[in-house]
């Protein structure tokens, strides 16, 4: 095998950004990922001013079910725990269809029982005739903290209409929020690395130990291998590469 030159961040992030080019010739990969940044911190600006006040956080106004949803992942990784996202809603008060979301809500993402938990008090009396092989760690509490939006007619945003912010179970320590589903991300420029890193022949373990260096620790990569192993088995299949 030939050796190669190491490659610096900077032909890296060229490389990323000649691959992402539109056709209008403008926006990059690191142009997506700026902005991403930038409605972050608008967002964690946001979470600061939040307190238990229930009068100040109905003030609140989202342009957009994104905004809004995100905004919410972003307090529960504050506070320390992931999120599920519930349907919205396309009708009016009247139940009559429209064309835009006009409710829709988050979970704690320990909310409800897995398939036959032992926790769960309508299991008590199961008898289960073919046990499991391989127990499940329990991750599903019931929890019944809930957050829910709805459309403001006056200003055509969103609002909050309701929010339970009790939970029953330990909140994530912040050592590991990182790693929680929801707030798991790969931006373009990480793509165009394990594009690359995968064309080359490098394995997975060996790629994203790569990143790992490249971010200053496996804290900061922003997901985990698994994701890393997800992302490249949704492109094979999706450019039927076997």
């Amino acid at each position: 095998m030939m050796d190669s030159a190491p490659i610096t961040m900077d032909e890296v992030v060229d490389g990323a950004n000649e691959q992402k080019t539109g056709e209008t010739g403008t926006e990059t990969a690191m142009d997506v990922d700026i902005q991403e940044t930038t409605v972050q911190r608008e967002i964690d600006d946001e979470i600061k001013i939040i307190p238990s006040n229930e009068e100040t956080w109905m003030n609140l106004r989202f342009d957009t079910k994104d905004h809004g949803l995100l905004w919410y992942k972003c307090y529960a990784h504050d506070k320390g725990f992931s999120v599920r996202e519930t349907g919205g809603v396309k009708r009016t008060n009247n139940n009559k269809p429209c064309e835009v979301v006009r409710y829709f809500g988050g979970r704690c993402n320990k909310e409800g029982w897995q398939k036959g938990s032992t926790n769960n008090p309508a299991n008590d009396n199961h008898v289960d005739q073919q046990p499991r092989s391989r127990i499940r760690k329990e991750d599903r509490w019931d929890c019944k903290a809930v957050i829910r939006f709805q459309l403001e007619d006056s200003s055509q945003k969103y609002y909050i209409s309701s929010w339970l912010d009790e939970h029953n179970h330990k909140m994530i320590p912040p050592s590991s929020r990182q790693f929680m589903r929801s707030n798991r991300t790969m931006n373009e420029v990480q793509k165009f690395l394990i594009d690359m890193y995968h064309k080359a022949g490098i394995s997975i373990q060996s790629s994203f130990q790569a990143l790992c260096l490249a971010a200053g620790g496996r804290e900061n990569v922003g997901f985990t291998q698994m994701d890393h192993k997800n992302y490249i088995r949704t492109k094979r299949w999706v450019l039927h590469i076997l």
